[in-house]
């Protein structure tokens, strides 16, 4: 089945996809299971939420991104906290926490796509990937208002800065390189090795 088929990042695509189309579908059949698809895929996405599964140590920087920009409504909408907005608030913060304490790359603004472990096995400094800050970028400013709502203007706050920060650096990255930036790619001046098991950026 396609839920040990895909990586986590990649049911997250999916499910998106899967809550765009039904919305887009009058009532019907059609509509009726794609539902149920989008909830088998949230229910999967449950037990996997935030990591890669028991038997990968690697920390990827698209699980987080991608399980916050799903957006605050999908998360009340199928997720395990039903409508408990102080719930999703907490989750939301632990995984964002998560996101800086494993991906932000110390002494910048950007964000490495795997932790500082990954890093060291794979024998390279670490360096912000510029397509994942922009993930990132746009996971905080999706989750700022959700935070406001919830009166928790100061966090809100800390996410808006956050990615403010982070996109100047992007920015920056692409004005020294004459506006030309390729993805994925990095603000490394040379090539490396982004995992340890290969993969070059």
């Amino acid at each position: 089945p396609w839920r040990s088929r895909m990586s986590v990042e990649n049911n997250w695509a999916y499910y998106a996809a899967l809550r765009v189309a039904g919305s887009m579908l009058p009532d019907g059949p059609m509509r009726e299971m794609l539902t149920a698809e989008r909830r088998a895929v949230r229910q999967w996405l449950t037990r996997n939420e935030g990591r890669r599964g028991e038997d990968d140590s690697i920390r990827a920087l698209d699980v987080h991104t991608n399980a916050l920009l799903a957006g605050p409504a999908a998360h009340l909408e199928d997720g395990p906290m039903g409508s408990d907005r102080a719930a999703l608030a907490a989750w939301a913060e632990e995984q964002i926490e998560q996101i800086e304490a494993y991906f932000k790359v110390p002494g910048g603004c950007g964000y490495d796509f795997t932790d500082a472990t990954e890093a060291r096995r794979a024998d390279r400094p670490r360096a912000s990937w510029l397509e994942g800050t922009e993930q990132v970028v746009l996971a905080y400013q999706t989750w700022a208002p959700f935070f406001e709502a919830v009166d928790d203007p100061a966090y809100a706050r800390t996410l808006l800065r956050r990615a403010g920060l982070a996109h100047a650096a992007v920015m920056r990255c692409s004005l020294l390189a004459g506006n030309g930036v390729a993805i994925p790619n990095t603000d490394s001046p040379e090539p490396f090795k982004t995992f340890a098991d290969g993969w070059i950026a």
